[in-house]
């Protein structure tokens, strides 16, 4: 597909999803990818319905080579790795999520856009009293992987053990 048209689908997805719009309350996470933009570059986002939020800032957490540390996710305190990547969050909720999160190896991750789970879904994947939900997983998905494989494999790990 040539650029004319990645771009024209991106603008008529784009005035689609602006049409659209009934005011409900409905996180969105979006992601272009480096060959779907006219700069290369990738893009990652997320709006947010929530009227207490933090969006407007960015924090980056540096690269470490710290033994010991932890994350918190959910109501669980999960181990890190010894090295961590560098990322760059956009908190969610005053701060308590790190929601939009994009690290130095290029991996990117929204969470926090399904929050209200319908009953097949419940019935298929149910809630875990202090598990790890999408909305707390990102830090450490950013933190801990290097490639878009190895962050699937790292957040069914946390999944695993945590819910």
């Amino acid at each position: 597909m040539n650029n004319f048209f990645k771009r024209a689908a991106c603008l008529a997805v784009t005035a689609v999803m602006t049409l659209s719009s009934t005011g409900a309350l409905a996180c969105t996470g979006y992601y272009v990818g480096k060959q779907a933009n006219a700069s290369g570059h990738t893009i990652i986002g997320h709006t947010v319905d929530a009227w207490n939020t933090a969006q407007a800032k960015q924090v980056v957490y540096p690269h470490s080579e710290e033994p010991g540390r932890t994350v918190t996710v959910g109501a669980n305190e999960v181990p890190l790795p010894d090295v961590t990547y560098q990322y760059t969050s956009t908190p969610f909720i005053e701060g308590l999520w790190d929601n939009a999160v994009a690290n130095e190896m290029g991996v990117t991750m929204t969470g926090a856009i399904t929050a209200y789970a319908c009953d097949p879904i419940m019935e298929a994947d149910p809630f875990t009293e202090g598990g790890a939900s999408e909305g707390w997983i990102c830090a450490y998905i950013a933190a801990v992987s290097a490639t878009a494989r190895e962050a699937v494999e790292n957040y069914g790990k946390v999944m695993a053990e945590y819910g």
